[in-house]
């Protein structure tokens, strides 16, 4: 496999079920974490206090977000 060239400051996280790609974006108020996912090219940000609560969150906080069966409304937002 032949590695994407990615801009400085950039990573890509993939596996079989998703490809996102992180960058840390500094046009806010402060520095947050920018995520796009490659196969639709939503992006979502992340404050460094929504970090800071994932790094203490289990997975079973988390399970509802990545389950088939919470599947996307037709305005492309999650129900919850």
């Amino acid at each position: 496999m032949v590695p994407e060239e990615r801009p400085a400051g950039s990573w890509l996280l993939r596996n079989e079920f998703s490809a996102v790609e992180l960058t840390v974006d500094h046009d806010g108020n402060s520095a947050r974490l920018r995520i796009t996912d490659l196969r639709s090219g939503r992006t979502g940000y992340l404050d460094p206090l929504e970090l800071e609560r994932l790094s203490v969150a289990r997975h079973a906080d988390l399970a509802w977000i990545v389950s088939p069966a919470n599947g996307e409304t037709v305005d492309g937002h999650h129900p919850r």
